[in-house]
């Protein structure tokens, strides 16, 4: 883990626990849930780049500390797609964002 995280995409499909914390989020917001798992290590600046996602997101983190910002959605750019704004070699800047 030194100097990078590691990440764990539809994890309740790997972990039984995990599966079960799936089912009751989505009986508690009437959505079905996904969830993935980042494993940082501590004094890593940053453990994914800036970004977009197609879907709400809910933070829990269990250990440690991190400082999180949360962005209104940046203003839109012609043939960037909004909701993939910082993937697939797009490039989200701290400038095209305002305040968290």
């Amino acid at each position: 883990l030194k100097g990078g995280t590691i990440y764990f995409n539809t994890a309740g499909s790997l972990w039984r626990n995990v599966g079960g914390l799936c089912r009751l989020m989505g009986y508690a917001f009437g959505l079905p849930p996904n969830t993935n798992i980042y494993v940082t290590p501590p004094g890593c600046p940053l453990s994914v780049p800036l970004h977009t996602d197609q879907q709400d997101v809910f933070v829990f983190q269990t250990q440690g500390a991190k400082r999180w910002r949360v962005f209104a959605p940046p203003p839109r750019s012609k043939g960037k797609d909004p909701m993939a704004r910082g993937k697939t070699g797009d490039v989200l800047n701290l400038e095209e964002l305002g305040d968290p």
